[in-house]
Parts: C-alpha cells; structure tokens; sequence
C-alpha cells in the first residue's frame, strides 16, 4: 500500500470552477498504487498457519483528544514490542553456535499492519506437527504478556489503552498475490473471526490440521474443543480451540452459540 499524492490545481470554465489534475499525474492513478506487484500471472500457493491479533478497545482509543499526539507514539511501542516478543519466543534457550541461533520454528514470511492489529502468516510446508504446534504456544504466550508484561508499562505513557490482545489462528492454503506483497485466502478469514468469538475468550484456533500430536501434553491440556458457527464461513460450523481457564468465563448466553466438546 502507498500513498497517491500530486499538485492539484483550479480548472475554470465560464462561471465553473473545478479541481485540475495534469494528466500525466492522472495516468498514475492505477492499482500500481497499491504496491501489490504485477497481478497477470498466478499466484503462488502457501501451506499456511495464520494468525490475526486485534487490539481490543483500539477505536476507543484512538477517540481521546488529540489522537495525533498519541495514537503513532502508542503503535510504535506496540509494533516494537510484540515483533521482538514474537521472536523472543520462538528462541531455544541455548547459546548461538557459529553465529545461528536455535529457534523452536521458523518466523513469519509476511506480516501486515492493519489498522487495529497485526496479520502474520507462517509457511508451514515442510514443517513437523510439533513445530507448528510450537508457533500456537508461543502466539499463546504473547497473548498474555500484553497484559501481564506490555500493559502495566504502556499504561503508565497513555490513557485508554487496549486492555486485551486477542489473536485468531487457522491453518490452509493461501495464495500469493503479484509479488508476494499481499495474501488472500479462506484461512486468513477464518483466523479474522476466531479472535472476536467472544468477549471473554481472546485466543482460539481452528482444529482443522491440529491434534495432540501438535503439542506436549502439558500444552495440550491447557486447551478446550469448541463447537461455533462463524458466519460467511462454508459450512459455518467449526471446531475451534480455546484456552480452558477463558471457556471457564462464558456466559450462559455465549455457551448458546459455543458449545463446549
């Protein structure tokens, strides 16, 4: 994405007064502008884990006076902190060798800002269960340090901050678009609505290409099978899990539409 941005001027005609553009300027309004790359040949497909994490209560935020002031100093010590809390959990607690360092699976191909949130895709081709596995921990454990490590310390900077950090994980093909600069895909609509099923449940995945063999026993039992149905989802039902101390918090309305496996 980028920005559109020329000189424009007055065009008068008789008593009419209209906005004037040069039109070399104008031939520049294209697609081009959305630096997605050359879209005439096919995109590539990418066995994918998604994740779609969600600043809850950002809107809110973001209405204070003078949102100037504070809303770009607020994002650039989120963005800051939650891409070097993602890479500090994916690292081996054993010393670098030669100049590498162990990590429990590999970082995201792509990342995109999203207004409210951040959209992470991991390639997971030639990835074991258990690694896959390790990426939903460690998204796990970052979840809960936004409120526990990120929270008390940003709150101390701004007013109003988000209190929650939700995140939305699927796996599934997804397709590249011109030159890798952008995704499409169900599974990137699926992790979209996973993290907003429920105001008390900030951490679900979807159960299609997860089982036990994904996690260590101790990992495993942490999570609770989830019945949903999603809308603008095929099918709309979907087996889904979430953290077991938050499915806990339902309400008796919620547990109408989350049926607890």
């Amino acid at each position: 994405m980028s920005k559109f941005s020329v000189k424009y001027g007055n065009f008068l005609d008789n008593n009419s007064k209209y906005t004037a553009i040069s039109e070399i300027d104008l031939q520049k309004f294209n697609y081009s502008t959305l630096n997605i790359g050359q879209l005439r040949n096919d995109g590539n497909k990418v066995e994918s884990l998604t994740a779609i994490f969600d600043l809850e209560g950002f809107t809110n935020f973001c209405n204070q006076m003078e949102p100037h002031l504070v809303v770009p100093r607020f994002l650039h010590h989120f963005l800051e902190w939650i891409f070097k809390k993602i890479a500090s959990e994916h690292i081996v607690d054993l010393p670098p060798r030669n100049g590498k360092q162990a990590l429990y699976s590999p970082l995201p191909i792509y990342s995109k800002f999203l207004g409210d949130g951040v959209l992470m895709i991991w390639d997971t081709d030639k990835l074991q269960n258990i690694e896959i596995g390790n990426i939903v921990v460690s998204l796990k454990i970052v979840c809960e340090s936004y409120a526990t490590e990120f929270l008390p310390t940003i709150s101390k900077k701004f007013v109003s901050v988000p209190k929650k950090l939700r995140c939305g994980i699927s796996r599934g093909t997804v397709v590249s678009l011109g030159d890798g600069n952008d995704f499409v895909g169900p599974s990137i609509n699926l992790a979209s609505r996973l993290q907003k099923i429920a105001p008390n449940l900030t951490f679900a995945f979807s159960a299609r290409g997860f089982d036990s063999d994904s996690f260590l026993d101790s990992q495993y039992k942490k999570y609770q099978t989830v019945s949903l149905n999603i809308r603008g989802i095929n099918g709309n039902e979907e087996i889904a899990y979430v953290l077991k101390s938050e499915a806990k918090l339902l309400s008796d309305e919620e547990t109408e539409n989350i049926k607890l496996i």
